[in-house]
């Protein structure tokens, strides 16, 4: 899964042969990976089994933005009576939650099941689910920090790469920058670009401790 492609760094400029192809495919996917955990989501449907405490009230926060519900399950029961906040207008992706009609959800710990596809989409003209563009954006951006022969060194990517500025030298107008993906998912830090800066916190969720199957 990644959220951005070798076309799309291409078209931005970025000059990549086949040697680097291997590599700038690797920094694509280390990028979405980045996003994701930066923003504790996901960005593409994704099947599968999650495990929550019952709260022993009728509202269940939820991690991701549950899109379709297989199953859900408590103490090993079939739950049927619920609500699942996952609009768009008014957008609950980012606090996304689920309701009981009847009675609270049982007190436990993983005593929860649900099984369904999650995720943060948008959705096309024709319906269909799809990466959010600004996700797209910041991934792209992202990438081209770490591109060392794009075709076009100052407009954007130059004004992307001093915002990161590690070190520079003024009579001798040169720099040092940190492109290192591997040190901001080590440290959990954002990227110091604005543009990206933002879009991650716009589209950050609570933090809530799951098991997932």
């Amino acid at each position: 899964m990644a959220y951005c492609t070798l076309d799309e760094l291409r078209a931005e400029g970025a000059v990549i042969d086949e040697a680097d192809e291997v590599r700038m495919t690797g920094v694509c996917a280390r990028v979405s990976e980045y996003i994701d955990l930066m923003t504790h989501n996901v960005f593409e449907p994704m099947p599968c089994t999650l495990y929550l405490d019952g709260t022993g009230g009728y509202r269940l926060d939820l991690p991701l933005c549950l899109l379709d519900v297989e199953e859900i399950t408590c103490d090993g029961e079939e739950i049927t009576d619920y609500v699942n906040y996952n609009r768009h207008t008014p957008d609950d992706r980012m606090n996304p939650r689920i309701f009981r009609k009847e009675r609270p959800w049982t007190k436990g710990l993983q005593n929860v099941a649900i099984t369904g596809t999650w995720g943060c989409v948008d959705l096309d003209a024709e319906g269909e689910r799809i990466t959010p563009y600004a996700i797209r954006r910041a991934a792209l951006i992202l990438a081209l920090t770490q591109q060392a022969g794009l075709a076009d060194v100052d407009a954007q990517t130059d004004e992307y790469q001093r915002r990161r500025l590690l070190s520079e030298t003024t009579d001798g107008h040169s720099y040092t920058l940190d492109r290192s993906l591997d040190a901001l998912i080590a440290s959990e830090t954002f990227s110091g670009i604005p543009e990206v800066d933002q879009t991650l916190s716009r589209y950050k969720v609570r933090h809530v401790k799951v098991t997932m199957l």
